[in-house]
Order: C-alpha cells, then sequence, then structure tokens
C-alpha cells in the first residue's frame, strides 16, 4: 500500500530495496542527521511511510528499534553474499553490518 500511496511501481520498489536505497557509507560516517538524510528522495515519504519514527515522542527504545528495522531493510542485499548489508542481531546487539566497499 506504500508503494501504491507513493506512485512507486512495486517491482521496482522491490528492485532498488534489493540494491538499497539508503547510503550506508554516508550514514555510518556522520555524526549528526537523521536516517531520512540518507535515505534516497525518492524513497523519502515511502521510509517514513513504513516506519512512524517521531523525534522526541516519549516512545524511547520503541522508536530506536523502528530506526534499526529501517536501516536494515533500506540498505539492501550485497550481492555477493545475497546476505542483508545490515542485519537486526537480537540478545548480541542490535545491528551487524557486513564489510561495505567503497
Amino acid at each position: 500500500m506504500d508503494s501504491l500511496r507513493n506512485n512507486i511501481e512495486i517491482n521496482v520498489l522491490l528492485n532498488d530495496l534489493y540494491i538499497g536505497v539508503l547510503d550506508i557509507c554516508l550514514f555510518n560516517l556522520s555524526n549528526s542527521g537523521n536516517i531520512y538524510n540518507f535515505i534516497d528522495q525518492k524513497y523519502k515519504s515511502f521510509a517514513e511511510r513504513m516506519k512512524n519514527i517521531i523525534f522526541g515522542s516519549n516512545g524511547g527504545m520503541a522508536n530506536v528499534g523502528k530506526g534499526e528495522w529501517l536501516i536494515s531493510l533500506c540498505t539492501g542485499i550485497d550481492p555477493e553474499s545475497e546476505k542483508p548489508r545490515v542485519s537486526i542481531i537480537k540478545g548480541l546487539g542490535d545491528l551487524q553490518y557486513i564489510m561495505v566497499k567503497i
């Protein structure tokens, strides 16, 4: 439904999510901003609808979890390993990053 509301064809969305719509290298190098600053502008509205992260709300850790989920979804799949570039790891820390080639 989110893709329809944002006029994004589902096959295009799936392909772009596979490639990744979040610049993980820039995200990792930054020490300010929010996740939406690093998402391809074509998908910013889509990402905002996917996970309603409300800055400054009293959701606390729930908002952190939403952000982690969005990072994992938007960074795509590594074509060499066919594994997510960022995985959510429960009990062992929150996120696990694979090596990103720059």
